[in-house]
């Protein structure tokens, strides 16, 4: 196929934001229901959080997909795992000051803890920290950065070991 990497990931990425847009659409109308949010005052912040946890997304779907071309398709375990095992850090269910100290640690390197608690903040009190928001955007650069690396390093070691002729 003479699709790139890149061309992949945009078009993975667009299919990726259309599906999660009807599903955060169905999340939306339940909170509008179950917490009595109003989405027009709310409405840039929404989608805000939606685009920062999709681009989370798709570190992570750069980084699993990367385990699999570095290792071969017997990793791919390896890889459905890794979303799970993030998410359980993510602080979507659990606020992070419930967590054991050492899963704080953890889950403070994951964009989506702080956006989280913005969320919970705003939605509860109505109060707009705008440092976890700036926290969450500089540490999904960070995730960029390092998903982007680690694909590079994963290409790397896909050619090495003589796969390359998969990509053509």
């Amino acid at each position: 196929s003479p699709m790139s990497f890149f061309d992949w990931v945009v078009i993975t990425s667009v299919v990726n934001f259309f599906y999660s847009f009807f599903t955060y659409i169905s999340m939306l109308i339940a909170a509008i229901v179950f917490f009595e949010i109003n989405i027009f005052i709310s409405l840039k912040i929404i989608i805000i959080c939606y685009f920062l946890t999709a681009l989370f997304g798709i570190c992570v779907g750069v980084v699993a997909a990367s385990v699999v071309l570095a290792n071969g398709y017997f990793a791919d375990m390896l890889a459905w795992g890794i979303p799970g095992v993030l998410f359980i850090f993510s602080g979507a269910f659990i606020p992070l000051r419930v967590l054991p100290r050492w899963m704080q640690y953890i889950a403070n390197i994951m964009p989506t803890s702080s956006l989280y608690d913005f969320l919970r903040d705003f939605i509860k009190n109505d109060i707009f920290h705008w440092g976890l928001l700036g926290k969450s955007i500089c540490v999904l650069l960070c995730w960029a950065l390092f998903s982007s690396i680690i694909y590079k390093l994963a290409l790397k070691i896909f050619k090495i070991r003589g796969r390359a002729s998969i990509l053509l």
